[in-house]
């Protein structure tokens, strides 16, 4: 994905999109992609802004790290293959 428009476009864009120009026509005017269009549309009309908020993390880190769980399963005395199956998963 590229980088977003600069903040003046992404305001001239807004401005029609609230007016219910349709996308073709702004896509034209603005000189901007179709899809570009859309997505602001849809950000507009779930976020009330163009770009959507970030999504940051959340809730509490883990407190055992993998290496603390690996080797809290291989000392469980598991079977070889299915100690290295459940090393995989861990990590994916």
């Amino acid at each position: 994905m590229g980088k977003p428009l600069p903040q003046s476009k992404r305001d001239t864009i807004e401005t029609p999109i609230w007016e219910g120009v349709p996308h073709f026509m702004i896509v034209e005017e603005m000189n901007v992609s179709i899809p570009t269009v859309k997505l602001y549309s849809s950000n507009l009309k779930n976020y009330d802004v163009t770009l959507p908020p970030s999504v940051s993390l959340r809730g509490h880190p883990s407190l055992l790290m993998r290496e603390m769980i690996e080797i809290k399963i291989f000392q469980a005395g598991l079977d070889p293959l299915l100690f290295v199956i459940i090393v995989i998963l861990c990590r994916l």
